[in-house]
């Protein structure tokens, strides 16, 4: 199967001149984690819900600063005939969550996500079989009085899209890289507040006994990209992120 059958062509892009700020206005509204930078309809960079990260603590101007100045560049992209299980192995070695699909000249044409992997396979090969605990990783967490930027650094320093929000060892909420986008947007000091201000309390939660596909298909329902897992008793044992599943896939050669 090709890669164009299951990309995503509505791609939202920028240019280059376009400042932090606008930028990440744009990503809330459109509800993406991502934006394409082009020109010419040529991709030059990519700007992600992780680059944002990096420069929210920072003492640079949102409103000011072009995006050209902090992008991911060069771009290395996949062409729209690519095979897909080999963009779910490059996925998973390359430890990405997403390629930019081009053309035959070289012109954007769509974007690949992990999402997009995950839900091609779950839907044809994971195993009822599988257990939820046997792919699930420790994960990151904070309590409901975490503060924000407190939370920023502890994904940028341990490269997470996301943290647990726990209390009495119970999971309540998750903070995500798109939760951070959206007060980027919105917000001159988008990390001034705690955690429990604003974490997403409908989180997909799933026991670490159950089975893997039908807690992925759950995960896609809400339209979530993270699992976290539970023992018998709701206390938290961790986490299953999309980029663990597509290197789940990888491995196991589904």
């Amino acid at each position: 199967m090709f890669i164009k059958s299951i990309m995503i062509r509505s791609v939202v892009t920028v240019r280059r001149g376009e400042t932090i700020k606008n930028t990440a206005r744009k990503m809330a509204k459109k509800s993406v984690s991502c934006v394409v930078v082009t020109r010419k309809k040529i991709p030059v960079g990519i700007f992600t819900d992780y680059d944002l990260l990096g420069v929210m603590d920072d003492v640079i101007d949102l409103y000011k600063t072009k995006i050209e100045t902090v992008m991911s560049a060069p771009v290395t992209p996949i062409n729209e005939s690519a095979d897909y299980f080999a963009a779910a192995r490059n996925m998973s070695r390359m430890e990405v969550r997403r390629f930019i699909v081009v053309n035959g000249d070289g012109k954007l044409c769509g974007i690949v996500t992990a999402t997009d992997i995950v839900k091609s396979f779950a839907t044809r090969s994971l195993s009822y079989r599988t257990r939820l605990g046997a792919v699930a990783s420790q994960g990151l967490t904070a309590t409901p009085n975490t503060p924000l930027k407190k939370i920023a650094r502890m994904m940028m320093e341990g490269r997470r899209y996301c943290v647990a929000i726990i209390k009495n060892r119970k999971p309540i909420g998750l903070i995500t890289t798109f939760q951070l986008v959206k007060l980027a947007a919105r917000y001159k000091e988008p990390l001034k507040e705690k955690a429990s201000a604003r974490m997403i309390k409908d989180i997909a939660v799933a026991d670490t006994a159950g089975s893997l596909r039908e807690s992925v298909m759950m995960m896609l329902k809400k339209k979530r990209q993270n699992i976290v897992v539970i023992d018998d008793r709701g206390w938290y044992c961790g986490m299953v992120a999309q980029n663990e599943l597509v290197s789940f896939i990888d491995k196991s050669h589904l």
